[in-house]
């Protein structure tokens, strides 16, 4: 038995870029913390309520398999957002 937290991390993977950073830095803290996880792509935002809901059961985690669930998501909105910020950095180097 362990007393080590599993968490599911579903992904909208629409845009590759942003979900790999994201991916990257959710990774990167269930590590510090000694977490164990699971990734779960889907194509897009529509389908992370179905894609979590289907990996943790119809009423929750009847397994037990996770102990949370982590969605990660960029609009078109965000990416324009961290787009111009790095053209703004760029223009101010």
């Amino acid at each position: 038995m362990t007393d080590r937290c599993h968490v599911l991390i579903a992904e909208a993977r629409f845009y590759e870029d942003l979900a790999d950073q994201m991916a990257a830095g959710a990774i990167a803290e269930l590590d510090a913390a000694g977490a164990t996880y699971t990734r779960l792509g889907v194509p897009g935002c529509f389908e992370l309520p179905a894609a979590i809901k289907f990996a943790l059961g119809r009423h929750g985690d009847e397994a037990g398999r996770f102990d949370g669930a982590i969605a990660l998501v960029a609009s078109f909105a965000a990416k324009r957002t961290i787009m111009s910020t790095s053209a703004a950095r760029s223009a101010a180097a």
